[in-house]
């Protein structure tokens, strides 16, 4: 018996780190979306460095939730 082709034709899955799924929240508001895993840690420690209170990284979906909240 076959086993049945993987889905990406062989290839190794992306990493999700690389895909820009990424948001930065603050206690505010939605500071960045659209980010890799890398950018959206490098808008975070920026922001950090400027005081801004309540920081995360979170995916995209959770910022647009949040977003909507504020």
């Amino acid at each position: 018996m076959n086993a049945p082709e993987p889905a990406n034709n062989g290839h190794a899955p992306e990493s999700e780190l690389l895909s820009p799924i990424w948001a930065v929240i603050s206690f505010d508001r939605l500071e960045g979306s659209g980010l890799t895993y890398a950018a959206a840690a490098e808008l975070l420690e920026r922001l950090d460095s400027e005081g801004v209170a309540g920081l995360c990284v979170v995916t995209n979906d959770v910022g647009r939730r949040v977003k909507s909240l504020v």
